[in-house]
């Protein structure tokens, strides 16, 4: 049987606040189950959630992870692997220019 999370518990879980919670229902990247007044969020959220905060770390906006979770065709997820390479291109970068500055600030 699957563990049923309130907005407090789905938050706590996953170390975010329930604000966030919260503004993630109003994007459209968590779509709980409503019982009465309340959200009910399922095993599956807690691991949406996780994609979406992983997505951010990386550097994804919202707008680009609700993209990517509701992508469905090949010429989708093609654009959304652009992107990635795209990210880690630029990390790469930074990374070289911190080294450098790292560098020249020791010696």
């Amino acid at each position: 049987m699957d563990k049923f999370y309130s907005v407090d518990e789905l938050a706590h879980e996953c170390d975010v606040t329930p604000r966030t919670i919260r503004l993630y229902i109003e994007k459209k990247l968590l779509a709980p189950v409503r019982v009465g007044r309340s959200f009910v969020f399922t095993q599956k959220s807690v691991k949406r959630l996780q994609t979406i905060l992983r997505d951010k770390c990386i550097g994804f906006s919202l707008h680009d992870i609700k993209k990517r979770l509701d992508a469905k065709s090949t010429d989708e997820f093609k654009s959304l692997i652009a992107r990635v390479d795209g990210v880690i291109s630029a990390a790469k970068t930074e990374r070289k220019d911190l080294s450098k500055q790292l560098s020249k600030t020791c010696h």
